[in-house]
């Protein structure tokens, strides 16, 4: 994958990889600051906190769902440049909350919008065909960078902190990150999802369009539930930690 991304094989997948990276990193970033941005600018307890961590996940749940459906709807361009928008509009309006209900609205409909990563993943495997053995090294390097951008936004987050930076605007920072990587998928990214491809929104799938069969379906669908309850598990978890 790295050899046919740097022979520019593939440059659209270029675009999605960085914007992945500063988005992610973006995100990153937030994570050791929330608790706290929580706890000290909202005045919330930590019980308040888990849910407001929770609350996040559970309506990314619904939301991945529904973001995923209006793609194959749509297209992926339109859909994955919305959702980073979201998320860059959403990191940005929680530096403006000042209570605990208006985070949890912030928090909700941020999460309603279902999240970057499943989008750039179904955007990985319509550009990649499957009888060429690639999709499980791009798929890897996917993660591979995820994880480094997890790794390093938490650093620059609490640099920031440090250099003097107030957490709302450790928050706009993040959101203005994520808006960047916006703009450059609406400039940058290529559609993926051939228009024959598609099917109406409110419409079912055809039986002659369905080409993965129900057991690839049911591992799918069962490996998210198991991620997704993951997710939630451990946002929970978090607010145990800071009681």
């Amino acid at each position: 994958a790295i050899t046919e991304l740097a022979e520019g094989t593939r440059p659209s997948l270029r675009w999605l990889f960085l914007m992945l990276a500063i988005e992610f990193a973006g995100f990153a970033m937030l994570i050791p600051i929330l608790p706290f941005f929580l706890i000290h600018e909202i005045g919330v307890g930590p019980e308040r906190v888990g849910l407001l961590l929770s609350v996040n996940s559970f309506a990314q749940l619904i939301g991945a769902w529904g973001s995923g459906r209006v793609s194959d709807a749509v297209g992926r361009q339109p859909v994955i440049t919305a959702v980073f928008a979201w998320a860059g509009l959403g990191f940005g309006a929680t530096a403006f909350a000042q209570n605990f209900a208006q985070v949890l609205a912030v928090r909700v409909m941020q999460g309603l919008s279902g999240g970057t990563a499943a989008l750039c993943d179904a955007y990985l495997l319509d550009i990649i065909p499957r009888d060429q053995g690639m999709r499980a090294s791009y798929m890897g390097l996917a993660g591979a960078v995820k994880g480094m951008s997890f790794v390093i936004g938490p650093g620059v987050g609490a640099m920031l902190i440090h250099t003097g930076a107030t957490r709302p605007q450790v928050f706009l920072i993040a959101g203005l990150l994520a808006l960047v990587a916006s703009g450059i998928g609406l400039i940058r990214l290529e559609e993926s999802l051939d228009t024959l491809k598609r099917r109406p929104l409110c419409a079912p799938m055809p039986v002659d369009a369905i080409v993965v069969n129900t057991a690839d379906w049911d591992a799918v669908n069962g490996g998210l539930l198991c991620i997704w309850f993951c997710r939630i598990s451990s946002a929970l978890g978090l607010g145990f930690l800071f009681a």
